[in-house]
């Protein structure tokens, strides 16, 4: 992730914008996963969980070079 922000940064050319999609997105799937093997109950739905747009006059809002990923 930090090298597509960084690239962004830059201003590449082929990468322009990205999506940030944070580690907690999975809270949503083990609830409902949870849920699924504690009930056996069938689980569906939709969830639209919000995600920023990474463009080059915010990315470096987002970038953090000692970060792992």
């Amino acid at each position: 992730m930090n090298k597509v922000i960084k690239k962004i940064t830059d201003g590449d050319k082929l990468i322009d914008a990205d999506i940030f999609y944070p580690p907690t997105l999975i809270i949503p799937a083990i609830g409902a996963t949870a849920m699924k093997f504690a009930t056996g109950a069938p689980v569906s739905g939709r969830w639209v969980l919000g995600s920023p747009l990474i463009t080059k006059e915010n990315a470096k809002d987002y970038y953090f070079p000692e970060s792992p990923y």
